[in-house]
Order: structure tokens, then C-alpha cells, then sequence
């Protein structure tokens, strides 16, 4: 009964585990994009100023 109590313990951690690097690497990927898009059209404003 133990083995099991651990599995299931290991099996819930596991999953936090991958749900917690999937969400930093969904917030990471958001983050470039919106960092990429201001960067963008600071650019695009630069030369129409120019």
C-alpha cells in the first residue's frame, strides 16, 4: 500500500512538475512575442519620424 501511496505522490508531483514548465515556457514564448511586436514598432516609428 505504501508503493502505491509513493507512485501515486511521484505521479501527482510529475505532473505539477510539467504543468508548471509548460506554463513558464507558454509565458516565456508570450513574452518574446510581445517583446518582438514592441520592439518592432519602436522600429517602424523610428523611420517614420525619419
Amino acid at each position: 500500500n505504501e508503493t502505491s501511496h509513493g507512485r501515486r505522490w511521484a505521479k501527482l508531483l510529475v505532473g505539477i512538475g510539467v504543468s508548471f514548465l509548460v506554463a513558464t515556457l507558454c509565458a516565456h514564448c508570450v513574452l518574446y512575442i510581445l517583446y518582438r511586436r514592441r520592439h518592432r514598432d519602436g522600429w517602424t516609428k523610428a523611420g517614420n519620424f525619419q
